[in-house]
């Protein structure tokens, strides 16, 4: 699924993502309420509000 959007993303009523990069800010609440689920941060570092989240460099596998 594709959406071309400006500003915040637009998620569907009933989602059908398989994967998403989206901004905590964006998405914060549907993580929180358990309707999405974290699978790394892009950071350099684990964030304060998601700190059982790993970062995408610990989550990748190494070459």
């Amino acid at each position: 699924m594709f959406a071309r959007f400006r500003g915040a993303s637009v998620l569907p009523s009933k989602p059908s993502l398989s994967f998403l990069f989206d901004a905590y800010i964006s998405s914060g609440g549907q993580i929180a309420a358990g309707k999405m689920k974290a699978l790394a941060v892009t950071s350099p570092e684990r964030l304060q509000v998601l700190p059982n989240v790993p970062t995408f460099k610990k989550r990748l596998p190494k070459e």
